[in-house]
């Protein structure tokens, strides 16, 4: 695959990807990873997301922590889901809590892509290209 060359019915575009994690330093390693190949946005406030959209931030992806102190992934995801269903299910999330019961409860419950932490960049990376591959977009 490709990664570089993801392609939509205009060339010059990129995929738009969405990074929310309360750690900066996440959103930055991800940032990293991501921005070859997509325009990426981050913010490390969850909160801020459904204003963001409403006043009209477009995206094609979001990639989504779980553990969040204000507000969590999960919690997002079903505002997301009222809100905004085909973001909601264009929704990777990343967590190193697959072990905690009511994580395990949520993942049960929704069809998503989750990288566990630790990741790679080769995880993550898969699981961004199959995503926006399922969005529309083709290498």
């Amino acid at each position: 695959m490709m990664r570089n060359a993801l392609v939509s019915g205009d060339a010059a575009a990129r995929p738009r990807v969405l990074v929310v994690d309360d750690d900066a330093m996440m959103c930055e390693a991800v940032d990293q990873v991501l921005r070859d190949m997509c325009e990426v946005i981050t913010t490390t406030r969850p909160q801020d997301v459904p204003k963001l959209l409403a006043d009209g931030l477009e995206v094609d992806l979001l990639v989504l922590d779980v553990q969040m102190p204000v507000m969590t992934g999960m919690e997002l995801h079903r505002v997301l889901v009222a809100t905004a269903p085909e973001l909601a299910s264009h929704t990777i999330f990343i967590t190193g809590g697959l072990a905690i019961p009511d994580i395990a409860a949520f993942f049960d419950s929704v069809s998503n892509r989750c990288v566990d932490k630790p990741f790679t960049e080769e995880q993550l990376l898969d699981a961004v290209c199959a995503e926006l591959e399922a969005c529309g977009w083709t290498t």
